[in-house]
């Protein structure tokens, strides 16, 4: 069996030191067919240097070196069109990979799916927490009710070019938003039961993917789809804005959640908006 060729592209900006977990992560997967491209976008904290270093120690590793930043979803095109393989994944530099997670991905890949993806752990602190572990094929209509595919999908590389790459425009909820054109275009997509990909918000930093404006994401989000989705996808849209904006919600607000996948998360957001106290005390056991 001819094992495909894998490139895996990491944007990256001020953020070396995370940077290098990130690659390493990479570079010591299962999985050795791959290539890895590490976007600088425009950094200015010694990223560039680390970046000459790990050329001379890697062949497989390519860099694209940015001098004015052009924004995470700009760079990881300018990766997605520079890259040598048939499948193509990515990396947040302030995540990682475990050991097998590209041959998951790769192992569980039929091309009669969009894209396949997995289970990740969110990293809080002290607490790690696993989430989107089950198996599910996700079809349209899951999708526009949530990011069912979560930051990262193994994918080929033709499809991400054919509809056409990640929307700059966008100021969050890019992934989500390309995501629900490949299934759009190419079909229902496949989440295998493995987990595999570690988001680590315990670090301190800003997100890769933080933006003080990000809650306008959700509303370009519905803006987009607006002509594909039912009234329960566009109200649970509107839920995930509420919640990026930091507003609370009453009773009246939740009633409409409760009819829709959103059910759980709407219950808890609603607790942690009645019960203030409580829920500063659960988030700070989780640091």
């Amino acid at each position: 069996m001819i094992r495909p060729f894998v490139s895996v592209y990491i944007p990256t900006k001020n953020r070396k030191n995370l940077l290098l977990r990130a690659f390493k992560s990479v570079i010591e997967q299962t999985y050795k067919k791959i290539e890895i491209i590490i976007i600088d976008d425009g950094s200015t904290d010694g990223t560039a240097y680390l970046l000459k270093e790990l050329s001379f120690q890697y062949s497989n590793l390519k860099v694209i070196s940015l001098k004015c930043s052009v924004g995470a979803p700009t760079a990881r095109n300018f990766a997605i069109k520079t890259a040598q393989g048939e499948l193509i994944t990515g990396l947040d530099d302030d995540d990682y990979f475990l050991p097998n997670r590209i041959k998951n991905l790769v192992d569980n890949y039929d091309a009669k799916y969009a894209f396949v993806c997995s289970g990740y752990y969110w990293n809080y602190g002290r607490v790690k927490r696993r989430l989107n572990f089950y198996k599910k094929i996700i079809s349209l209509d899951d999708q526009l009710y949530l990011n069912y595919a979560s930051n990262q999908v193994l994918v080929e590389k033709k499809r991400i070019i054919d509809v056409g790459g990640y929307d700059s425009n966008f100021v969050s909820c890019q992934d989500w938003e390309l995501w629900t054109r490949i299934i759009k275009k190419y079909g229902n997509a496949l989440r295998i039961n493995a987990v595999d990909y570690v988001i680590d918000t315990s670090h301190g930093n800003n997100r890769i993917t933080d933006n003080p404006e990000r809650a306008q994401g959700f509303l370009q989000f519905k803006k987009t789809f607006n002509y594909l989705m039912n009234q329960s996808q566009k109200k649970s849209v509107n839920f995930h804005y509420l919640v990026a904006s930091g507003q609370e919600i009453n009773i009246s607000k939740l009633f409409p959640l409760l009819f829709t996948p959103l059910w759980l998360r709407g219950i808890k957001y609603w607790l942690s908006c009645k019960f203030p106290y409580f829920a500063q005390k659960r988030l700070e056991k989780m640091k």
